[in-house]
């Protein structure tokens, strides 16, 4: 399953994404080849109160390329914003629950 993109290319983005219950797109970049990179959070689990952040690529056509998934040690993990460089680099923006307190981070996702 991939994005499904509009033919106009003036037009929004709209695509569409299996995930898990609980689940949201927090932000979409697109990369220098044109690609469309987002990220988003999921819960994993009610009782454990955990959740994850998923990245994703996909190319300019919708295809997939690639997907990731990162699970907070403990609590709650959401990703909450995502960019590109020149390069094909990937940095998420990130926040992560860790032994009650809130832990803001930045990770690189080389291509």
């Amino acid at each position: 399953m991939g994005l499904r993109f509009l033919a106009d290319p003036a037009a929004i983005l709209l695509c569409s994404e299996k995930a898990a219950t609980d689940a949201g797109s927090i932000d979409v970049a697109i990369d220098v080849d044109g690609n469309v990179v987002i990220v988003g959070s999921e819960l994993v689990s009610t009782s454990s109160n955990t959740s994850r952040i998923r990245l994703a690529k996909y190319k300019n056509d919708g295809t997939p390329t690639w997907s990731t998934t990162y699970v907070a040690a403990s609590g709650y993990a959401w990703g909450t914003g995502i960019a590109t460089d020149s390069w094909g680099n990937i940095y998420v923006v990130g926040l992560e629950q860790v032994s009650g307190e809130n832990d803001i981070w930045v990770r690189k996702y080389a291509p």
